[in-house]
């Protein structure tokens, strides 16, 4: 009702306020309960961030010289964040964690002649290629391509990217504290990443 306010730091605030839960099952988790979690779920975790940030390092990302680190501007460093979930459990019972990193993109400067639209396909097109494969029985199966952004070179044009690597990755003992990255491929979160890839 509009007489009672809820917020996060409430102690009775229902489960279906503090959990977002997508259609695939995957919930999503706070690095506030990562680095609460012991034993062997805080080594799942860790395992999870050390393959994200092993798909960011193979390519993507290049830690700055201590030289280019000094000479760059702080406000021109763009911080970045963890997004982790827990995958539904399979029949075992196990919950598969999930991370991924992604840059802070509403900290880039906006370059107003500077093109982000990507394309995707019409649901016309979509519909069609559905009717057709229907009609003449051919099955239709969907493919995913892992770290997809990752696979994508930055525009020419685009300036070197600073990035400073999420918090939770220093706090796991992954990255030491002060390090700094470039950008070399299209990493999530970027305005450019979309028609990058």
């Amino acid at each position: 009702s509009s007489d009672v306010q809820l917020t996060a730091d409430d102690d009775n605030v229902p489960p279906q306020f503090t959990k977002i839960i997508k259609d695939s099952g995957l919930t999503i988790v706070t690095c506030q309960e990562i680095l609460k979690a012991t034993g062997m779920a805080r080594e799942q975790w860790r395992a999870a961030l050390e393959n994200e940030l092993n798909s960011l390092k193979d390519g993507c990302l290049r830690t700055l010289t201590a030289a280019e680190a000094y000479s760059t501007r702080p406000r021109d460093i763009l911080p970045m964040k963890v997004v982790a979930g827990e995958k539904a459990a399979d029949a075992s019972g196990y919950r598969r964690k999930k991370a991924r990193g992604c840059v802070c993109g509403n900290w880039e400067a906006v370059d107003p002649a500077e093109l982000t639209y990507t394309q995707n396909v019409d649901i016309a097109s979509v519909r069609m290629a559905l009717a057709v494969a229907a009609r003449r029985r051919w099955s239709v199966s969907a493919l995913d391509v892992s770290t997809a952004f990752l696979n994508a070179f930055l525009p020419i044009e685009k300036q070197k990217i600073v990035i400073r690597p999420p918090a939770i990755f220093i706090k796991m003992g992954l990255v030491p504290a002060g390090e700094l990255w470039a950008a070399e491929r299209a990493i999530y979160g970027l305005r450019c990443s979309p028609r990058a890839w």
